[in-house]
This record gives C-alpha cells, sequence and structure tokens, in this order.
C-alpha cells in the first residue's frame, strides 16, 4: 500500500508539471501572436496626372504595408527583401528610400506604408537573376524578424524592366510629389 501511494503522488507531480508546461507555452504563443508586426506586399501600377490632367502610366511600385499589431509601441530597426537567388551582395538586400531614418516608430495598430520603385539604380539586383520565391521582412529593434507573403521575383523583374523605360521627365514629377 505505501508504494502504490508513493507511485500515485509521483504521478500527480509528473501531471502537475506537464499541465504547468502546457499553460506556459500557450501564454508565450498568444504573447507571440500578440506582440507582432503584420507584413504585406503588393504590386501595382502608378497613376500620374500630367499638365493637361491626361493620367500617364507611371512606375510599377512595391507597397510594404506594417501595422503593429501589438498593444505598445515597436520599432523597426531595418526592411529587407530575401531573394531566390545570390547578388553581389547576398541573397538578402535591405531596402532602402532617402527620407527613411531607422529605426521607425510604429505606434499600436498603426499602418506604415513605403513605397519601393525600382530604378535602374536597382540594376546590380538582377545581375545573376533567377525565378523562385522571394518575400520582403522586417527586424524590429529586438532582432524579431517578421515577414510577408512570398511572391516571384519575376515580378520584381517585370517592374524592373518596365521602370527602367521610363523618360527622366516622369521620375522628375514623381519625385517632386
Amino acid at each position: 500500500l505505501h508504494l502504490s501511494l508513493r507511485r500515485q503522488r509521483q504521478m500527480c507531480i509528473r501531471d502537475r508539471i506537464s499541465t504547468i508546461a502546457l499553460v506556459w507555452n500557450i501564454t508565450l504563443s498568444i504573447i507571440e501572436k500578440i506582440s507582432r508586426f503584420k507584413v504585406k506586399a503588393e504590386f501595382y501600377n502608378m497613376y500620374i496626372d500630367d499638365v493637361v490632367k491626361k493620367p500617364i502610366v507611371g512606375p510599377k511600385t512595391i507597397k510594404v504595408s506594417i501595422v503593429n499589431k501589438n498593444n505598445k509601441i515597436k520599432y523597426i530597426k531595418s526592411i529587407n527583401i530575401e531573394l531566390p537567388y545570390k547578388t553581389d551582395y547576398g541573397r538578402n538586400c535591405g531596402l532602402v528610400k532617402k527620407k527613411l531614418k531607422f529605426p521607425i516608430l510604429v505606434k499600436p495598430e498603426e499602418e506604415l506604408i513605403i513605397e519601393y520603385r525600382l530604378n535602374v539604380s536597382a540594376e546590380w539586383m538582377f545581375k545573376n537573376f533567377k525565378s523562385g520565391s522571394c518575400r520582403i521582412y522586417i527586424y524590429d529593434t529586438t532582432n524579431k524578424k517578421y515577414k510577408s507573403q512570398k511572391f516571384d521575383s519575376k515580378r520584381l523583374k517585370e517592374m524592373f524592366d518596365f521602370n527602367k523605360k521610363i523618360g527622366s521627365e516622369i521620375w522628375d514629377m514623381i519625385n517632386e510629389n
């Protein structure tokens, strides 16, 4: 009888430990979902009104949408693209804009939208071009990585090929705004 009570007690302790571990894992997964950024990448054509008010097809653009799904202020350390092939700078390339300074503060439930237009200065990106999956990803200031949905690198290449044919007067109109 004494031996069976001891075994039952040990089983109770083991059950409590596994229950605590389960609750802990569930809590961590909820915190993980709450304290995060949602990153989305969309491609679209830009239209510009010229002097005659006739729309001109402007450069193809990738819109990066970043939403802070946390209830606290978070900071973005970098915005990057992961390519399916190696460039002279590697597979992962930072996306930069002249007026964008890191870290970027993003308030709770705030959406940050950044538009990128690949022009002739991005030629290095397509030197070793290969079709395949790529995505946009960001790092926050705690070095946590958040990824967008995957898209085919052909879309980037089409965007680049289209944009490099656009005349400088269109680019000048865009840069004024």
